[in-house]
């Protein structure tokens, strides 16, 4: 009979550290469930604060290089109204063109100004001195289709690769009229995104991420790895299927890819308001640290307390089974 006491009395004493041990690896998993889901929406947050940002310097940018045309082709078409000479122009052409190359407080870099003039019997006007052949066509050039597209407002072309320096650059371009709707000329600004790229791709939520720009074609304006500039995004890591998500829903959220070195990765991709996409790669083990790190703290706190209050309860338990001894 005493023996079956001492049993079951270790038995109770066991299955109530165990009750302890289960309620502290519930309370772990509930409060890390809790916790993490906290933390990551906050990286949701994080990431969509970095590509909305970042939208808004694009925007910023290429406003800046719109309203700087907008406001040079409104200056020669005055002057033509006004009976300037195309010596005139030029000169107008090749001083501002010289002003913007050499300012560096223009966030997207010049590389030149210049137009084509129905006007002045078709003749083209580089501020730089670029020249055409005699039998120069303009009408097969892309800047020339984004200014009549744009029906008197400032189009741009998609962006390019500028041959000389091999960076990416775009032309805004702008049809000028006179007072009767005839075709005066076109006028171009043509730069550089320096820094436009140089924001994109140090666009960081952790330490290890990075940004990607492309443009409506998918095409990839901005990499870390200069090798992917004009490389379709279907020529990249799962690119194909990445291309027909954003193709379906023109934004993708903490999707599973792998960057452009193999490492697992966190993308995450949003259409802009030009019809450009941004996107932004976190490394998986970067990406996840904090929510990691909340995991392995509620772990070892719930390890800790269930491992001090087993060894209170069996201390309780022993002392109460000797004091039972002393009294027998």
């Amino acid at each position: 009979m005493k023996a079956a006491l001492k049993k079951l009395l270790s038995i109770i004493t066991h299955a109530q550290v165990l009750v302890v041990i289960l309620a502290f690896t519930l309370m772990v998993l509930f409060s890390y469930n809790f916790m993490s889901g906290i933390e990551r929406k906050n990286l949701l947050k994080d990431a969509d604060n970095a590509i909305s940002n970042t939208n808004l310097i694009i925007e910023a940018d290429l406003l800046e290089s719109e309203t700087t045309l907008r406001v040079i082709a409104e200056n020669i078409r005055n002057m033509i109204l006004n009976g300037s000479t195309s010596g005139d122009v030029y000169d107008y052409i090749k001083y501002t063109a010289a002003y913007l190359t050499a300012d560096k407080r223009f966030n997207s870099k010049a590389i030149d100004l210049y137009g084509y003039f129905t006007g002045f019997d078709n003749i083209y006007i580089s501020g730089i001195g670029r020249t055409q052949p005699d039998d120069y066509e303009p009408f097969i050039y892309p800047w020339y289709k984004a200014a009549v597209e744009a029906n008197g407002e400032v189009g741009y072309t998609e962006p390019y690769a500028y041959m000389p320096t091999g960076k990416i650059a775009m032309t805004f371009s702008r049809c000028i009229y006179d007072n009767n709707g005839r075709l005066l000329g076109i006028v171009c600004l043509e730069v550089t995104l320096d820094r436009i790229w140089d924001t994109v791709v140090t666009k960081k939520i952790t330490e290890d991420s990075y940004g990607i720009l492309m443009d409506r074609n998918f095409n990839v304006i901005a990499h870390p790895n200069p090798v992917y500039i004009g490389v379709h995004l279907s020529k990249m890591n799962d690119g194909p299927a990445i291309q027909e998500e954003l193709e379906k829903t023109s934004e993708i959220m903490e999707r599973k890819a792998t960057d452009y070195r193999g490492n697992p990765s966190v993308l995450f991709v949003r259409i802009l308001n030009n019809g450009w996409y941004l996107a932004i790669i976190e490394y998986t083990k970067s990406y996840y640290q904090s929510v990691n790190n909340i995991g392995f703290i509620l772990i070892a706190l719930g390890v800790i307390f269930a491992a001090a209050l087993s060894v209170i309860l069996l201390s309780m338990v022993h002392a109460k089974k000797k004091a039972e001894e002393r009294k027998k």
